[in-house]
């Protein structure tokens, strides 16, 4: 869930996380739009790194932002989903017939000592 709801911001600092890294393979356009900050020494300081560093974070690169029309529209995609076409909610148990954890019976064991 975290990295879906990461695959929908608008720029992420990346950090040795494969939650972070995920989010990236969800969401393609974060490939553009991410600063890997684990990057140390030399390559910190390369043009090719300094280049993608936003300007809100004391770099060059100007990171463009949604329009307020299109932030809006995301906010209700985001808070009204719904399941994508042809799939549809699995199927509920009824009443008393759900399974118990591990395949048992559930509930206490009788009998024997300890």
């Amino acid at each position: 869930m975290d990295a879906l709801l990461l695959a929908h911001s608008d720029f992420l600092l990346k950090g040795t996380s494969a939650l972070s890294e995920f989010s990236l393979w969800l969401s393609p356009r974060l490939a553009a739009a991410h600063l890997d900050l684990q990057i140390e020494g030399e390559a910190a300081a390369s043009p090719a790194y300094t280049s993608r560093v936003p300007v809100w974070a004391g770099g060059e690169a100007v990171v463009p932002l949604p329009s307020p029309a299109v932030a809006l529209a995301e906010l209700d995609r985001l808070r009204a989903p719904s399941p994508p076409a042809g799939v549809s909610p699995p199927p509920s148990l009824p009443t008393g017939e759900a399974e118990a954890p591990h395949g048992g019976r559930g509930g206490r064991r009788r009998g024997g000592g300890g």
